[in-house]
């Protein structure tokens, strides 16, 4: 079993998507990577590209077999009825759900730093989606 696998949620390639997979798997984590593509591998050195457009074909499914916990980070990338789906086919494995939001969606006029439980955005984005659902 892995004792540190962490699957990380990014909808795009970003710096901050390579930075956090290179520190964790630096520091041993198995690290998975979903995205709407499969990023090239040499991106996320050390970590598993998986394509959220193949997760119906046992991508995602394949990479939690054999580990007792996976830690996730969640980077915005997917919808509400998405984070459902991966609920309700891995709740028993997910040890820890991390949700990185941004100050986009909270309302706007609001001075920094901005408190967790200030009001959000009523605009209809799926990161606002997200937050809302989480």
């Amino acid at each position: 079993m892995e004792p540190n696998s962490t699957l990380v949620i990014s909808a795009e390639d970003t710096d901050a998507a390579r930075l956090l997979v290179r520190a964790l798997v630096e520091n041993g984590h198995t690290v998975g990577v979903l995205g709407p593509v499969a990023f090239p591998p040499e991106k996320f050195n050390g970590a598993t590209p998986i394509d959220a457009r193949r997760i119906g074909e046992g991508h995602l499914r394949s990479w939690f077999e054999g580990r007792l916990t996976v830690s996730i980070v969640d980077l915005g990338a997917l919808s509400p009825e998405s984070i459902e789906l991966l609920h309700r086919a891995h709740a028993d494995q997910i040890e820890h759900y991390v949700f990185c939001s941004s100050t986009s969606v909270y309302a706007s006029g609001l001075s920094a730093p901005v408190a967790e439980d200030a009001p959000t955005a009523q605009s209809d984005t799926p990161l606002n989606a997200v937050e809302r659902y989480l």
